[in-house]
């Protein structure tokens, strides 16, 4: 008899600490596939709307902007875009970007303003 309870008490405990590695395995998925659900909202965001763009062409225009003769605006800002201001923009937000032209269709200024300041 003896032996039948602690048969018993060892399969409970086995099953009992392999249920509790199974439970820190689907909360870890669970939270894999909220990530990859908010990364997927942003992604349509910006398929439907070309002119939302995300951290790294708003760091690709402000670092090349002298390479490319251009001027570069962050949030409605009067001053141009520096590298220091490179530390403002945000990992996951998205940026409306809009664009001005010289007469000669050139590109002469680029506007981003913070459109969805969404969490990934």
């Amino acid at each position: 008899m003896e032996k039948v309870i602690a048969s018993i008490v060892i399969i409970v405990l086995t099953l009992g600490l392999i249920s509790y590695a199974v439970i820190g395995q689907m909360s870890g998925f669970r939270d894999t596939s909220d990530i990859v659900s908010a990364d997927q909202t942003r992604l349509n965001m910006m398929i439907n709307d070309s002119s939302l763009v995300s951290k790294n062409t708003v760091k690709y225009y402000i670092k090349n902007a002298a390479l490319l003769g251009i001027k570069v605006y962050l949030d409605d800002s009067q001053q141009e875009a520096t590298m220091d201001d490179i530390d403002k923009v945000s990992d996951t937000a998205l940026y409306r970007m809009t664009k001005t032209y010289k007469e000669d269709g050139s590109l002469k200024e680029i506007l981003f303003v913070i459109e969805s300041q969404a969490t990934a």
